[in-house]
């Protein structure tokens, strides 16, 4: 299994770089050279890429090491997410995933009926939903939690301690940068 993630990430990569030689490629044939050096990706933009290409492979890796728990992705976002904060309602949850109400009210449905949350009706507003996490939780987590781990060890293969934690520092002022800017952007 571990043999099979790993070749799936290597593959996933090696398309991704296929598919930009192509396009690399293809941009030549139709643009000259000093244009395409004008608007072409650069070293940033490749930082972008790589950031969704990583995400992307990895919420997939993740989804096959649970396959067994019959969870879509859906699903575990959302009960990582009050494993994170157990005080989110259904609406903040939405917010946070960036998924329409209606697939978010999906899943939680069938988290209810699977019995791995409980949903309430707020006291203050009858219209907000509150998810609390069961004791039926419990039972994943080992699965969760173990996925999670081998899904690190794919990802931080071949990098020490203080890597991860200069990369965290970086990801971490890059989403604190992106917050500022949204709050600035929804003052104006």
């Amino acid at each position: 299994m571990a043999a099979l993630l790993a070749n799936m990430v290597d593959a996933e990569l090696e398309h991704a770089r296929l598919a930009r030689a192509f396009q690399d490629s293809a941009m030549e044939k139709h643009m000259p050279k000093d244009e395409i050096r004008d608007y072409a990706p650069n070293e940033k933009d490749d930082i972008l890429y790589l950031l969704e290409e990583v995400n992307r492979t990895a919420r997939r890796t993740f989804d096959a090491l649970i396959v067994g728990l019959d969870l879509n992705q859906t699903q575990w976002r959302i009960i990582a997410s009050l494993l994170r904060e157990p005080t989110l309602t259904q609406t903040e949850i939405s917010r946070l995933l960036e998924l329409e109400s209606a697939t978010i009210g999906q899943a939680v449905a069938v988290l209810v009926e699977k019995g791995l949350i409980e949903r309430v009706r707020a006291a203050h507003d009858r219209r907000v939903w509150n998810l609390h996490l069961t004791e039926q939780v419990r039972t994943i987590w080992p699965e969760l939690r173990e996925a999670a781990d081998r899904l690190h060890e794919i990802l931080w293969k071949g990098m020490s301690a203080p890597q991860i934690d200069f990369l965290r520092a970086m990801l971490r002022k890059v989403a604190e940068n992106q917050k500022q800017a949204d709050t600035c952007e929804a003052s104006r």
